[in-house]
């Protein structure tokens, strides 16, 4: 019987060594996809080249010099303009 309880004690403690780890994992995982892929969350360096489109576009430069001097491609270009859009909109009451 002693013989016993210590067996199921030690799969007790193996089983919450799992948990651990486990909830350990989640913990990290959290919020992201298994492979880390994906559009990041924006940081410094990705507020100071937004900054400088904003700077750029509002000096009326065209879209092919936007994009070559911030070295970007017409993806961005367009992500930024389409964001620039969305926060300068004025709402029409």
């Amino acid at each position: 019987m002693e013989n016993r309880e210590q067996e199921l004690l030690n799969k007790i403690d193996e089983l919450q060594k799992i948990i651990i780890e486990k909830d350990e994992e989640i913990t990290r995982l959290k919020g992201k996809n298994p492979r880390g892929a994906g559009r990041k969350p924006a940081d410094e360096k990705w507020v100071k080249s937004f900054s400088k489109f904003i700077k750029l576009a509002e000096s009326h430069k065209l879209k092919n010099e936007i994009m070559e001097e911030m070295g970007i491609s017409s993806a961005t270009y367009y992500r930024y303009k389409r964001l620039y859009e969305d926060t300068n909109s004025e709402i029409n009451i």
